[in-house]
């Protein structure tokens, strides 16, 4: 794989900054959970599998039969953890949370794609099937948006370069209808790997150039914050000082304060308008305010590999789709798929996220900002490190 050194002196693969590179053979490998997984706690999974690159992945929960409660459904698995870390070196690179994973999952998804992925989750949308897979041991499958695939691959040749995963469950109680006292156990958690395993003279060759010049891999960090908005709120404007860097794409949820657990995680309110201003107060977001109907239904039609943002109030079903996407990307698939830049803005921290309501809002809620700024992972023989791409 032909590499390219970028005006910075990032020594990145080449597809990263052209055309995109796919492997020529690939396998799947399932490993288990290092520790005893439970809910409402932390275990990791180990990849040790040297002499390997690893593309995607995947994580399998399987659970006993749940009961205890009258409404007997788990919530889709992209709910379950609390968080995941991904450590390698000793450094956690990259942090996938929740909402992140659902939203990322049901926007750069084709519909048939997404559609699997929710079912091996427990579809969002149908309750009975969820209270069908909660009848019985079940396996849930939360599919990941994760750095090795928008790196397109990293290799893993030496122990350092081995990838640790810790996973922080939440409560069984958060992650469950609220109806009665619910009761089930963790049968086991496994990862399922797609990897390209490589011959020892291309383990060899690769050790030698890393040994010459680290090797760097282009992904999308996410920078992450949260506000509250009060109640009796029509217009509100905050600063977004958790965000800085080359950021590509953003989007923003807003959920009732007192609904984040349960079914409340993947149900977000609907706004009126919204648009960015830079430091300045200057629109940078098209030059005004960005209105509700434009934002599900226009904007994504450029943006968006799914439907998913139809599935609200204008179209025939409401499934609380409501997810606020904006890009300064071309195409912010391929930015988040494989990390490969078409546009953006350096964010300073003094940004502002200006969002109107339709009417007074009749309780607090917590408004989500997920923005995805371009860093890079630095492969060397001993270390792993992630650095910021500018």
């Amino acid at each position: 794989m032909s590499r390219t050194i970028s005006k910075n002196g990032f020594n990145v693969p080449s597809h990263q900054l052209g055309s995109e590179w796919y492997p020529s053979k690939t396998e799947s490998v399932i490993i288990p959970s290092s520790s005893l997984p439970a809910f409402g706690a932390y275990f990791t999974i180990d990849y040790k599998e040297l002499g390997t690159i690893i593309h995607d992945a995947t994580i399998q929960f399987n659970y006993s039969a749940l009961t205890g409660t009258t409404v007997t459904n788990f919530i889709p698995a992209y709910f379950h953890p609390q968080r995941i870390e991904f450590v390698q070196n000793g450094n956690v690179l990259s942090t996938n949370y929740p909402t992140e994973q659902f939203i990322l999952n049901n926007l750069f998804k084709t519909d048939e794609e997404r559609k699997m992925s929710n079912q091996g989750a427990g579809l969002y949308d149908s309750s009975s099937q969820r209270i069908t897979m909660a009848g019985s041991a079940s396996s849930y499958y939360l599919d990941l948006f994760a750095y090795f695939q928008m790196c397109g691959g990293i290799p893993v040749l030496e122990n350092t370069h081995q990838i640790q995963i810790r996973i922080y469950m939440n409560n069984l109680v958060d992650i469950t209808a609220p109806a009665g006292a619910p009761i089930a156990t963790i049968n086991s958690v496994n990862l399922i790997a797609k990897i390209t395993r490589l011959r020892s003279s291309e383990v060899d060759q690769k050790k030698m150039e890393i040994m010459k010049r680290p090797q760097h891999y282009k992904f999308n960090e996410l920078r992450f914050m949260s506000s509250i908005i009060p109640t009796s709120t029509t217009s509100t404007t905050v600063v977004l000082t958790g965000i800085t860097g080359r950021v590509g794409m953003l989007f923003f949820v807003i959920r009732s304060a007192a609904s984040l657990a349960n079914a409340g995680f993947f149900a977000f309110n609907a706004i009126s308008s919204y648009s960015i201003l830079d430091s300045s107060s200057t629109n940078i977001s098209g030059g005004q305010d960005i209105p509700n109907a434009v934002a599900l239904t226009i904007l994504p039609r450029d943006w968006i590999e799914s439907s998913y943002l139809c599935e609200t109030a204008l179209g025939a079903t409401n499934n609380s789709a409501n997810v606020y996407v904006y890009s300064f990307a071309t195409d912010p698939a391929n930015l988040m798929k494989y990390g490969i830049s078409s546009g953006h803005w350096n964010f300073t921290g003094n940004e502002q996220l200006k969002i109107n309501f339709a009417s007074a809002t009749g309780s607090a809620s917590t408004l989500e900002v997920y923005a995805y700024g371009e860093s890079v992972i630095e492969v060397g023989r001993n270390s792993v490190n992630k650095k910021n791409f500018q």
